[in-house]
């Protein structure tokens, strides 16, 4: 704090009163907004610069506060199969602020992760249940033989049709079993089906940076947003991140203690 002149007239920060007028030094700020979607792809390996701007040193040893603010949204697609019943999801968008190259404090850290977790019992196949039963059958024969007038067998005839003329048809039957086998399935349920979710997210909205010891009076120095999808599981699963509205404010600030 520096004590002025009472006269003195300030522009920018500044306190009066009847005792004096009081001023911190001059305070230089940026900011920046985006309202365009990023996608971010998981697992590239790669720091995706999402919003840049610049600062001019007001002293020539500042402290640079940088607040972080965005609107997110993390997709995680999970399928499960007989092989992998259970399907795990776990993305982290992770986030870091540089200036310069030079990364911030506290250094890349979790904005958002979205766990999710889908577990099934689901049936491959029925079972086929077969079972066999008797049917009861018989088979009737019949042979005949054909006799003349005076009573001799001319020959054996069929039990079809009209018998040879002269002759006088006499037919026997013969009944025999000939029971049937038959076969019959029904399919059947091996169990009950289940199908379970869970859910778990850690959520940011704003995060604030510090990059201390800036130094350069009137210097420019270029302030980056960066962010990287990562997925540490991989099982039947698959995810993004799409980055919605962001703001970035950026302070020249003295944060050493008062000598």
């Amino acid at each position: 704090m520096k004590k002025l002149h009472p006269a003195v007239c300030v522009t920018a920060v500044l306190c009066c009163s009847a005792m004096g007028v009081f001023a911190d030094e001059a305070t230089r700020a940026a900011a920046t907004t985006k309202t365009a979607a990023t996608i971010i792809p998981a697992n590239d390996g790669k720091w995706h610069t999402v919003l840049t701007t610049v600062i001019q040193n007001p002293t020539a040893d500042d402290d640079l506060f940088i607040d972080v603010s965005q609107v997110n949204r993390l997709t995680n697609n999970n399928v499960t199969a007989t092989a992998t019943p259970v399907s795990v999801a776990d993305a982290r968008l992770n986030m870091r602020v540089q200036v310069d190259g030079v990364t911030c404090q506290p250094g890349p850290i979790v904005f958002d992760e979205q766990l999710t977790t889908l577990s099934s019992t689901l049936q491959a196949f029925q079972t086929l249940s077969c079972k066999q039963t008797t049917v009861p059958n018989v088979i009737i024969t019949t042979s005949c033989v054909c006799r003349t007038t005076t009573g001799n067998i001319t020959s054996s005839c069929s039990p079809v049709g009209p018998p040879p003329a002269g002759t006088v048809r006499t037919c026997t039957s013969v009944t025999s079993p000939d029971p049937d086998v038959v076969t019959t399935c029904n399919l059947v349920s091996d169990g009950g089906q289940s199908l379970r979710t869970a859910l778990s997210e850690t959520i940011a909205h704003s995060y604030d940076f510090l990059c201390p010891g800036v130094g350069g009076l009137g210097d420019i120095h270029t302030v980056q947003v960066q962010e990287m999808l990562t997925q540490l599981s991989t099982t039947g699963s698959s995810a993004s991140a799409t980055i919605g509205p962001q703001t970035v404010k950026v302070l020249a600030v003295d944060l050493k203690p008062a000598q």
